[in-house]
């Protein structure tokens, strides 16, 4: 959302609803609460939205609210306050009521934010992310090979030498070399190494 300039969405960012038809419904898990809340909700308004009726747990929040807009911009914050609610399992859902005559029939619906807030004041706590694998956290995060004895391996020359290499013929002559042989074979390049001087070159 931040190539439109006419307002501020949450972290730039929405829930988009698109492709819907009149009658048709968008159901949305919320975390659990109980007792006597209130719904805070934010929309985008825009040419291709349409009219929408709110509701929690089937209740309805207030009246259909039509979502035509000439600009791309927010409703600013819409509070439903005084709802009872039984249990802690809810649910929020959107139903696509109808279309403005001025609106382009797409049908758009978009969730900016949604809070409940409980009677101290206080607003009900998101679902937790879920959790990557040790696996996905280490290959977001980046790791080194190891052995099977779980030593890590010197597989891209940076101690500078041939630890854990075995070198057959002649490509590892002379080495290891120090400085940047790049510079050397072309003018103004060079290797942009970021650790030891010391290089490994092979002669592929």
């Amino acid at each position: 959302m931040s190539k439109f300039r006419g307002d501020k969405w949450s972290n730039k960012s929405q829930l988009w609803w698109t492709g819907g038809r009149v009658g048709e419904k968008l159901t949305l898990d919320l975390p659990p609460f109980n007792g006597t809340v209130g719904i805070d909700v934010v929309l985008t308004i825009a040419r291709d939205y349409g009219i929408v009726q709110l509701s929690l747990d089937e209740q309805p929040l207030g009246d259909p609210l039509d979502l035509f807009h000439a600009d791309v911009v927010t409703t600013g914050v819409l509070s439903f306050p005084g709802i009872a609610v039984k249990g802690s399992k809810h649910t929020s859902t959107v139903h696509m009521v109808g279309i403005n005559p001025q609106a382009k029939k797409s049908f758009m619906f978009v969730l900016d934010s949604l809070r409940v807030r409980q009677s101290d004041g206080t607003f009900v706590a998101g679902m937790p992310a879920p959790q990557p694998s040790s696996a996905t956290t280490a290959q977001a995060e980046g790791f080194k090979p190891r052995s099977m004895d779980g030593r890590e391996l010197n597989l891209d020359f940076e101690s500078g030498t041939l630890a854990d290499w075995t070198a057959t013929g002649n490509a590892f002559d002379g080495q290891p070399i120090k400085g940047d042989t790049v510079a050397l074979r072309w003018s103004g390049k060079w290797s942009q190494r970021r650790f030891l001087d010391w290089r490994l070159r092979a002669s592929w």
